[in-house]
Parts: C-alpha cells; structure tokens; sequence
C-alpha cells in the first residue's frame, strides 16, 4: 500500500484503519497495490483510497491505463465504523475539476477519530500508476513500495 500524507504525520491508527476497510475491497487482480492520501482538517481526518491503475509501456497501446476493477462489500465496510453520520456515492463526476469522479464516501468515527473515508473508482489522473506492463515483455513491473 503506498500512502502519501498531504499536512500531518500519519497517526498510529491509519494503518489499521485502512486494513479493515481494505477487507471490504475485493480487486479482481488480487496483486493490486492501494494507494492511500490522508490529510487533517480541523477535527476530521480525510482518507482516500485508490487501486494503482496499470499503464502499457511500448507496442500499439503505448500509454493506454487501466483501473483495477474490484467491488465493494458495502455492509462489511459499514461496520468498519463504530458510527456514520454519512454514508454516499457519487456515480459520476461532477467536472473537469472533480479529481475524485466516481467513489462512495463514508463519514464516520473509527477508534475516536472522525474520518471522512472516500473510496475513489479510479486513481486520480495526477497519480502516477503503480504498475507497468511492459509490451515486450509481457513483464508487469511494480513500482508502489
């Protein structure tokens, strides 16, 4: 899982917290990597959460990304929380300044901590993915610590 932090120091909590909601999450391709962004606001953790995309290096798809596909246990996510004031999703983007695009979100409080959990579709554009398939070598490098 690669995390990055955007303000504060990763508290001692986050991992854990992102273990059990990575038990709701089922990939397809079960070698995926989670990304992980988090930042403190106020009294309100955000945590977002996104499969690495795998992107083609060389031959006629040169370029082309990929998002992991994975489904989502709602109901074991859910519990995840000790409890919600919030929980939705957003189907589609809401434009060209909407990094998220599609992805449920949760609000809730988990070991004392509020959190606004947000569980993206799709890795935003900005991030580079975290996997390579090489062309010509049908290799798939990994470059998510």
């Amino acid at each position: 899982m690669g995390m990055s932090k955007d303000m504060a120091a990763r508290p001692d909590w986050l991992e854990q917290f992102v273990e059990d909601v990575c038990g709701s999450l089922h990939a397809v391709d079960e070698s995926s990597s989670m990304g992980c962004h988090y930042q403190e606001a106020e009294d309100l953790w955000e945590v977002t959460l996104f499969f690495s995309p795998i992107e083609v290096v060389g031959g006629e798809h040169d370029g082309l990304r990929q998002s992991c596909l994975y489904l989502v246990d709602t109901m074991s996510l859910l519990k995840v929380f000790s409890s919600i004031d919030s929980a939705s999703w957003q189907p589609l983007s809401f434009g060209s300044e909407d990094d998220l695009k599609s992805h449920f979100a949760i609000v809730g409080v988990y070991q004392g901590q509020t959190i606004w959990l947000r569980v993206l579709a799709e890795a935003p554009e900005q991030i580079e993915p975290g996997r390579y398939l090489d062309h010509s070598t049908g290799r798939i490098i990994d470059t998510w610590a």
